[in-house]
């Protein structure tokens, strides 16, 4: 298990380095976040509330496990080219050549004063690693037009907005393929992210409580984050954990 400073915005430097180093030793985890202020994160150990800091967990088990990862998005035919970033502090300055807050909102469809957490949950933009779909969340809107993102960001990458998929069906599927391999689940240990938690709030009560019931019938405990941990990969607008078999 790997727990990173939500803020240290090196996420991707420690989980790599860890990652690379494990074999065959699955990793999964959450980066620490402070309720979308974006002010101060921690990560306790040992007592203490600490900052700038990754604790891992190794953790052995006689039961059986399976870390996870799953996702609703696909990408779809708008295209966004990064043409100049800061990637250091994962600014995106221009997109297409255009002030960056002023392409993206011109391509949803809303007010450049309008952009925050809710539409950045809502529109996310996806890159394209092989055959798979890897979110990458907007983090805020500043006020020379730049976007913030929550993770690694560099000139000349290719992202495409979001095609979303129905958040309830996909992660009841996802667990239910993942219950037949296992035979049952006990127990499950979650780490969302803080964006696809304000999707949810979006919802309805019914469809609220149809996701919490998937939750609750993996007796899920975990918290939300500002970002995830899978294998040597950063990512975003997921949910990832550890579900753990019968016990016998």
């Amino acid at each position: 298990l790997l727990f990173v400073d939500g803020l240290s915005e090196k996420e991707e430097l420690v989980t790599e380095i860890v990652g690379s180093k494990l074999g065959s030793i699955p990793l999964v985890g959450g980066s620490s976040g402070d309720g979308l202020r974006f002010k101060k994160t921690y990560i306790y150990f040992k007592g203490q509330m600490l900052q700038d800091v990754a604790v891992v967990i190794f953790v052995t088990t006689y039961i059986p496990f399976k870390v996870f990862k799953t996702q609703h998005f696909n990408g779809s035919e708008v295209k966004f080219v990064i043409t100049e970033s800061q990637p250091e502090k994962r600014l995106v300055f221009e997109i297409n050549g255009e002030p960056a807050a002023k392409a993206y909102a011109q391509a949803i469809g809303v007010a450049v004063e309008d952009l925050n957490s809710k539409i950045f949950a809502k529109y996310p933009l996806v890159l394209k690693v092989a055959d798979s779909y890897h979110v990458r969340s907007i983090q805020s809107s500043n006020a020379d037009f730049s976007l913030k993102f929550y993770c690694a960001i560099e000139n000349g990458l290719v992202l495409s907005l979001a095609d979303k998929n129905d958040i309830i069906d996909s992660t009841l599927n996802y667990f239910k393929n993942i219950e037949e391999k296992l035979q049952e689940i006990t127990c499950s240990l979650l780490f969302e992210c803080v964006l696809r938690r304000l999707e949810v709030d979006e919802m309805s009560v019914e469809e609220k409580r149809k996701l919490y019931s998937i939750y609750s019938g993996i007796n899920g405990v975990g918290f939300h984050t500002y970002g995830e941990q899978y294998g040597s990969v950063h990512v975003n607008q997921t949910l990832t954990g550890v579900v753990f078999g019968p016990i016998r």
